[in-house]
């Protein structure tokens, strides 16, 4: 009885299939060198909110692992958000940026159901500049007719891409303090 040899090239070919099985793709963000996973705990209403703008706080201690030593741009422009399933992309606006203390980024969740949702922060990547929905107002287009964060520069520039800056009223000069934040009064009735 005579056996048959199974020629190499099939033995190679059939190795080669079996590998391809193996090869995992690369995530959009495999080439930053800090990632750190963000748990959003805080809402805990029973509605979905759709396609809204979070707080995300960086100082150090809030965020596991983040350093702004660990940062390529000292602007942030290497900061990047990726959804809990660590594809889709996330929309981001700083709103203040301050490397020796807390930096404030808003970042706009597709979907905000629970104390367990979650998203990924990546950073530490040299030769990327910060993508243009961080200024194009992509954050907030919930049907949000204005957004003014009043943060410390005292910036009255609408966030939105409705373009509805705002202008001091006569005489205020500082922004004061308000219930939730920094508060300032407008001149004039606006559009909208």
């Amino acid at each position: 009885m005579s056996t048959m040899r199974t020629p190499k090239y099939v033995k190679l070919a059939a190795f080669l299939v079996l590998l391809g099985g193996l090869i995992v793709e690369a995530g959009p963000f495999d080439s930053w060198q800090y990632q750190s996973k963000i748990t959003l705990a805080g809402y805990d209403r029973s509605e979905v909110l759709t396609n809204f703008p979070v707080l995300v706080k960086f100082d150090g201690t809030t965020i596991s692992n983040f350093n702004y030593s660990q940062l390529k741009a000292s602007t942030g422009a290497d900061l990047r958000f990726l959804a809990s399933n660590q594809t889709d992309e996330l929309h981001y606006e700083i709103d203040t940026w301050n490397t020796g203390g807390t930096s404030c980024v808003w970042v706009k969740m597709p979907l905000l159901s629970g104390t367990n949702d979650c998203l990924y922060a990546y950073w530490g990547r040299s030769g990327v500049s910060a993508p243009d929905y961080s200024t194009n107002g992509a954050v907030w287009t919930n049907a949000y007719k204005a957004v003014w964060h009043l943060g410390q520069s005292g910036s009255r520039t609408d966030s939105s891409s409705n373009g509805f800056n705002g202008t001091a009223e006569a005489g205020v000069t500082a922004l004061s303090t308000g219930k939730i934040g920094r508060a300032d009064q407008f001149a004039g009735a606006g559009s909208g």
